[in-house]
């Protein structure tokens, strides 16, 4: 089945949650409010949050065992954000970890910076989004994650996000505005880790199952 299943058990703040989601191919867009587990589930999709127990499967293939860099993935976030100083570093990595020799790797990591607009030495606020476009330019992924771009970057991305072609394409967003800048394949409302609403966008912007939804996706 080609979709991307999570029916996980994570811990948070010393409590446990039940984290049960589907995610179709294309472009979905994770809405929810602060502390709806939005990047929870983006961490455990990607590997870098453990889980007590459940399966992540990814088109029927069960990968909740698969370390970050087995899983053919990227995640766009604040957190993946380099220090200042280490931005070249920070684009060599993830080739070093897929088998580029040194060299190899820092010849394409210097490409794209040099594409870009980028100093390897060094990033400043207004690079950030140039940085993970480079960054994304350096391979394909099956599945990509942006964890609040809109808010991360301060500026409208839906472009920078249609234009990555990845089967998967999920984002977050904790505001109902984003999702008509973006106008992505399918909607999931959340809300403390509970899908409240899954559809296309039509679907849920149109017939929201509950007051909660429509003051969500249509504020």
């Amino acid at each position: 089945m080609d979709m991307i299943e999570v029916d996980v058990k994570v811990k948070y703040d010393r409590c446990e949650k039940r984290l049960t989601v589907a995610f179709n191919k294309g472009i979905t867009l994770l809405l929810g409010e602060v502390g709806s587990f939005k990047s929870t589930l983006l961490k455990v999709i990607g590997g870098v949050k453990i889980i007590e127990d459940g399966a992540v499967v990814l088109d029927g293939t069960h990968i909740e065992e698969l370390t970050p860099k087995e899983r053919d993935m990227m995640l766009v976030s604040k957190e993946t954000l380099p220090p200042a100083k280490k931005v070249g570093k920070a684009l060599i990595e993830p080739l070093l970890l897929r088998g580029y020799g040194k060299k190899e790797a820092r010849r394409i990591a210097d490409e794209a910076a040099e594409r870009f607009g980028l100093d390897p030495n060094g990033l400043v606020a207004s690079e950030r989004r140039k940085f993970f476009e480079a960054r994304m330019s350096l391979r394909s992924t099956k599945v990509t994650m942006f964890d609040e771009p809109y808010h991360f970057f301060g500026e409208d991305v839906s472009e920078m996000i249609r234009s990555r072609l990845s089967d998967y394409v999920i984002v977050t967003s904790s505001d109902g505005e984003d999702a008509r800048k973006l106008v992505p394949n399918d909607l999931i409302v959340i809300r403390e880790g509970d899908v409240l609403q899954s559809g296309t966008f039509d679907e849920v912007v149109n017939a929201p199952i509950s007051k909660y939804v429509d003051l969500l996706v249509n504020m």
